[in-house]
């Protein structure tokens, strides 16, 4: 049989009578169309039944997608109820876009356990820690400053015992020890009040030791703003805390002054201590202003300048109080009686007023942290002064016995 090849198509403008595949892009028009198309049947013809044969078609059974895969989307992607959608559809969660991401969110209520109480004895970092654990529980400072610039010092709650051991030198039958807690963290003054500070609220400076009182030829030259009040009474006391209170600025803060109690007077003077001072067992008149002739604990003599002090003239414990010993005796709010043999909760007492610290006057046995005074609320003398309280922001109340 013969057999005619196929008359191959001549490519104008070529000279040969083959097909070239540069020579497919000169054809023009409808001849070029048609060539590709003829070629793309052709791969299509050829490729895609080959391509079947290697790859078998991907079938998903129907129970497969109601028994394993739609239940696993269900539980990960709520359906929200839609009667135009088809009954084994799952429905997308609609986006909320009704929140304001600029809107203010309110933080959650602070779940922070309340500190560990400040159980003495403790060392006077560990009193700093305690002060800095409730500052930071409360958010408050550790050391607050007024709108008259009187500074005050964070006393975090506590135990310790009150009055002094049967065995310290020179104690007092009224010093009977018991255990004190205190419940609440307050403020107390870091210094005794100023007669700058009392002036500038009662509008009058009484003191023995100023320009105009009795004193004046002990203080010549000196700047007597910064010593601590004196010759005030209890009723002088008070009256300075409620007008304090009544400062606009004080008022617009919430605080209200007062005087603190003895039991929180002697927590606060002992930062955790136990000795007869917080700074140890011997006074001799390098650690405190008083009559250094007498000293406690040591028979070397030390100053004694016949009147107050500078306020902060000599170290502060370890709760960062200054002149808890000597310079001016410090009235007391609740009033002088008996201990009470039992553990006490922030104790009161009643009867004569009360006061505290020992003075410049004074010597060094009477300056004892568990040195206790009593007079009437109308006494005043040279050596009597005191310092101011105030109640954290968690416990507001008003001034006064």
């Amino acid at each position: 049989m013969h057999f005619q090849p196929p008359v191959r198509p001549t490519i104008r403008g070529t000279g040969h009578r083959f097909l070239r595949p540069a020579a497919l892009f000169m054809v023009s028009g409808k001849r070029r169309l048609l060539a590709v198309a003829g070629i793309a049947a052709i791969l299509v013809a050829i490729l895609v039944p080959l391509n079947l044969r290697k790859t078998p078609p991907l079938v998903i059974d129907s129970r497969v997608i109601d028994d394993v895969i739609l239940p696993q989307v269900v539980d990960l992607v709520p359906i929200k109820s839609d009667s135009s959608q088809p009954s084994n559809s799952v429905a997308l969660p609609e986006i909320d876009d009704s929140i304001d991401a600029d809107a203010d969110v309110p933080e959650p209520a602070s779940t922070m356990a309340a500190p560990k109480l400040a159980i003495a004895p403790f060392s006077e970092s560990e009193a700093k820690s305690h002060q800095t654990a409730w500052s930071g529980y409360l958010d408050q400072p550790v050391q607050l400053t007024n709108s008259i610039d009187m500074k005050l010092i964070l006393i975090p709650p506590g135990e310790f015992m009150m009055g002094s051991p049967e065995d310290e030198v020179d104690r007092s039958d009224d010093e009977l020890e018991h255990r004190v807690r205190i419940t609440k963290p307050y403020y107390l003054g870091m210094y005794e009040v100023t007669q700058g500070e009392y002036e500038r609220v009662m509008g009058t400076n009484p003191s023995y030791f100023s320009v105009d009182g009795k004193g004046s030829d002990k203080i010549t030259g000196m700047d007597t703003s910064r010593f601590p009040v004196e010759q005030v009474s209890w009723e002088d006391a008070i009256e300075y805390c409620n007008r304090l209170s009544a400062l606009p600025a004080e008022r617009a803060a919430g605080r209200v002054y007062r005087l603190p109690t003895e039991a929180e007077w002697e927590y606060a003077c002992r930062a955790g201590t136990t000795t007869p001072f917080h700074f140890g067992s011997q006074l001799s008149g390098q650690e405190a202003n008083f009559n250094g002739n007498y000293p406690y604990g040591i028979t070397t003599t030390g100053p004694y300048l016949e009147r107050t002090a500078t306020v902060g003239s000599y170290a502060a414990n370890g709760y960062g109080l200054f002149d808890m010993h000597g310079n001016a005796w410090e009235w007391c709010s609740d009033w002088h009686s008996d201990y009470i043999t039992s553990a006490q909760v922030d104790p009161l007492g009643a009867a004569t007023g009360s006061f505290r610290g020992g003075g410049w006057y004074g010597i060094a046995r009477s300056c004892r942290s568990a040195t206790r005074g009593k007079n009437t609320p109308a006494y005043r003398d040279y050596y009597h002064g005191f310092r101011v309280a105030l109640n954290s922001v968690v416990e507001r109340s008003s001034a006064g016995p």
